[in-house]
């Protein structure tokens, strides 16, 4: 028994001077790039970080905060919403590795509110032209932003797509590159056309 004790240890230490006690060292480059996605899926910002080079305020941008809500709208389906538009799944499919470099392509899905969005303007074209004064528009624009939070939580449109994520070797350990712009792209595209469609100025 005490002979088996010994021989844990010794392979314990073995292991630890291999592959580090914790955290990423030894990790490759899928092990770090579905550590990284999985990060951002949990909205851990502190973990994303220990997986790549992308700054702290960077990475918050992918956090549901309260100044994300809109005042005057239902909370509870604001809250529904935002979490669907920050929702995504994976697929790792093939790591390319070149000395301290490289890529790992994976397919991601995301729900896509495109179509919710269209139809969500059309019904509200139809309230903003119907509203007379100042006061009547403010009140129509409310009810706009409503009906477009409405179409968008019961849409189920989904969004493929298929990118890199970049990868580099910093002291021996691999990290995401900040170079992704096709990963964040891909990530902020729901924001992005969510900020098109609600702006009513």
């Amino acid at each position: 028994m005490r002979k088996q004790w010994k021989i844990g240890v010794a392979l314990c230490l073995v292991m630890v001077l291999l592959f580090g006690c914790n955290g990423n060292k030894g990790k490759d480059a899928r092990m770090v790039t579905d550590a990284f996605l999985q990060a951002l899926q949990n909205h851990n910002v502190a973990v994303a970080q220990e997986y790549s080079l992308w700054e702290k305020e960077e990475l918050e941008l992918y956090q549901v905060t309260e100044e994300d809500y809109i005042a005057g709208i239902d909370e509870q389906l604001q809250e529904e919403v935002l979490n669907k538009v920050m929702q995504f799944t994976y697929v790792i499919e093939q790591v390319y590795e070149k000395e301290d470099n490289a890529a790992v392509s994976i397919e991601l899905n995301m729900y896509s509110f495109k179509d919710a969005l269209k139809q969500g303007i059309e019904e509200a074209e139809k309230k903003l032209k119907n509203a007379g004064n100042k006061n009547e528009a403010e009140k129509a624009q409310q009810e706009v932003l409503q009906i477009l939070f409405e179409k968008m939580q019961k849409s189920e449109d989904k969004h493929i797509t298929t990118l890199k994520v970049n990868l580099v070797k910093q002291n021996g350990v691999w990290k995401v590159s900040d170079n992704n712009e096709e990963l964040q792209k891909a990530l902020t595209k729901n924001i992005e056309d969510i900020l098109q469609y609600t702006n009513m100025e």
